[in-house]
């Protein structure tokens, strides 16, 4: 019963992404992601919540790596991140979905392997803003990602944290990313 169930998820998963991502030319915002690709070095600004206490910044440096994945309709992060706790190593898909012209966002953790549910957004102006809903402090909690400043060899994101429906906004990270120098 168990071979049978994995098999049709299985075939659903490959019926669901075969649907998503129709054989023909990528649009043009299918390449928003495209100044990613590369070799990276990430700043992180961190905020450090204590209850009972004032907050507190911590920096972490790290490393990026993108490749460019169905000629850009999605592509793959590698991210290594040092941090006093230890290195933190996560993924990041992203997939274009033509049909709604948004960008789905993955994030797996080498932790626990888990792909959590993804930021849904799109780029607008040269600023990509991506949503997704997660707990926080035992409340529900939208995040936001938000990547902007971007040149040929730098951008910025910054997640943010909202505990009240989206009224006001928590920065709780903040990311420089330059590109490596060959």
């Amino acid at each position: 019963m168990r071979t049978a169930a994995a098999s049709w998820l299985w075939s659903y998963m490959l019926a669901l992404l075969w649907g998503m991502q129709p054989l023909q030319a990528a649009p043009a915002a299918s390449h928003d992601f495209d100044f990613v690709l590369g070799n990276w070095k990430a700043r992180i600004s961190h905020r450090q919540h204590s209850p009972g206490a004032a907050d507190r910044w911590e920096v972490w440096n790290g490393s990026v790596m993108a490749a460019r994945v169905w000629g850009g309709r999605a592509n793959l992060q590698q991210i290594e991140v040092h941090a006093p706790a230890g290195t933190i190593e996560e993924l990041r898909l992203s997939l274009y979905r033509p049909l709604v012209h948004q960008w789905y966002l993955y994030w797996a953790d080498s932790g626990d392997g888990v792909l959590d549910k993804p930021m849904i957004g799109r780029f607008k102006d040269g600023r990509g803003v991506f949503y997704n809903q997660d707990t926080y402090a035992g409340r529900t909690a939208f995040v936001r990602n938000v990547y902007f400043d971007v040149e040929a060899d730098s951008y910025r994101v910054e997640q943010a944290l909202s505990i009240d429906g989206g009224r006001t906004w928590r920065t709780n990270f903040i990311a420089h990313v330059t590109r490596k120098k060959s």
